[in-house]
C-alpha cells in the first residue's frame, strides 16, 4: 500500500479521538463520526486488496425496499433549562426504495423539574441581611428555620420570598411524520471476524405537538408585585416578595395553572444505523425539533421554542 494511505488512515484515527477527548456534550455524534471514519477506512481497504470494491459496496444485508421497520427508540431532551424530559419514542417507516422512506413517529415527554426551576420559584430577597441562601431549594434548612431570626427586624429590613415564574413549556406527546433518506451505506469490520453493515440517514418533518405551557406570573393571588426595585424610602410602595408562611405562593403550589396547547412543530435530523442482522438494526439520533405558536405576555405574539432530542433504540423489520 502506498505510504501516504496508511499517513492519512492515522491521522483520521488520530484526529477523531482527540476530538472526542475534549468532553463533547453531543458524546453519540461524536462516537458516530469516529465510527464512520474506521468503517469506511476498513471497508476501502478490505476491499481493494480483494479487488472486489464494486461488489462489496453493493451487497447489502439489509434491504429495505418495499419493506417496514417498528422502531423503538430512548432518550431526551438535552437543552432545557428548567425541565428533564425524557422521552420514549415508537416509529414506524415504510421503505418505497432502498435509499427512501416515510414515517410515522409518536413521542411522549416524561417530565420533571430541573433544580434551575426549583431554585427560580423559591428566590429569597434578603435585604441587605447577609449568609442567606440563593433560594430555598438550596438550603437544608426549612423556611421557618431561615426566616424566624429576622422577625425582629423593621418590615422593611425583613426578607422575604420572591419567586420568579417564567414562561415554560413542557411537551406532552408529538406526533410527527418524516420523510428518511439514506445517502450512505458502509460496512465495519470488528475484531477482523465479524462484518457490520451501517448507513447514516437523514430526516425532516412536522406533526403537532401537545403541550402543558406555563405562563409567566408577576404577582401573587392578592395582586402583590413578587419581584422588582426596593420602594424608594419615605413612600408607600410595597416591598416585592411575600412572607415565607404564604405557602401557595411561592414553589410549585405558587405555579400558575397550565393550559394545554396544540402547537405545529417541525424537526430536522441525523441518524446512524448498525444492522445485525437481516431484520434487527441499532439506531442513533439526534434531533432539533422547533415547536412554535406559543403565546407571550404580548397580544398577538407567539414565540417558539428549539430543543434538541438524542435517542437511540433497536429497529425490527416486519
Amino acid at each position: 500500500m502506498p505510504v501516504f494511505y496508511h499517513l492519512s488512515s492515522f491521522l483520521s484515527y488520530l484526529g477523531a479521538i482527540l476530538f472526542m477527548g475534549l468532553r463533547c456534550t453531543f458524546a453519540i455524534p461524536c462516537c458516530a463520526i469516529l465510527i464512520s471514519i474506521i468503517t469506511v477506512d476498513v471497508a476501502y481497504g478490505q476491499a481493494r486488496d480483494t479487488a472486489e470494491l464494486p461488489t462489496a459496496i453493493k451487497r447489502r444485508l439489509y434491504k429495505t425496499r418495499n419493506s417496514l421497520e417498528l422502531i423503538t427508540k430512548f432518550g431526551m431532551i438535552v437543552n432545557h433549562p428548567y425541565v428533564q424530559t425524557l422521552t420514549p419514542q415508537a416509529s414506524l417507516t415504510y421503505f418505497i426504495t432502498p435509499n427512501f422512506g416515510l414515517s410515522l413517529d409518536g413521542t411522549y415527554g416524561m417530565n420533571s423539574d430541573r433544580p434551575n426551576r426549583k431554585c427560580i420559584e423559591t428566590f429569597v430577597n434578603p435585604y441587605d441581611n447577609p449568609n442567606l441562601p440563593k433560594c430555598l431549594s438550596a438550603s437544608s434548612k426549612t423556611a421557618q428555620e431561615i426566616f424566624t431570626p429576622f422577625q425582629g427586624l423593621p418590615q422593611a429590613q425583613q426578607p422575604n420570598i420572591g419567586p420568579a415564574y417564567v414562561s415554560i413549556l413542557e411537551p406532552q406527546l408529538i406526533l410527527t411524520t418524516s420523510l428518511i433518506l439514506m445517502p450512505v451505506y458502509g460496512k465495519l469490520l470488528a475484531f477482523m471476524n465479524w462484518v457490520f453493515h451501517f448507513n447514516y440517514y437523514l430526516l425532516a418533518g412536522g406533526g403537532i405537538t401537545i403541550n402543558d405551557f406555563y405562563g409567566q406570573k408577576s404577582k401573587a393571588s392578592t395582586g402583590h408585585p413578587l419581584r422588582g426595585p426596593l420602594p424608594i424610602p419615605g413612600t408607600l410602595d410595597p416591598k416585592p416578595g411575600v412572607s415565607y408562611d404564604q405557602v401557595n405562593e411561592y414553589g410549585t403550589k405558587g405555579r400558575p395553572k397550565p393550559r394545554k396547547l396544540n402547537s405545529p412543530t417541525g424537526h430536522l435530523g441525523l441518524g446512524f444505523r448498525v444492522i445485525f442482522t437481516q431484520n434487527l438494526s441499532l439506531h442513533l439520533e439526534s434531533r432539533a425539533i422547533v415547536i412554535g405558536g406559543l403565546p407571550t405576555i404580548k397580544k398577538g405574539v407567539y414565540s417558539y421554542k428549539l430543543y434538541f432530542n438524542l435517542l437511540g433504540g433497536l429497529g425490527f423489520r416486519i
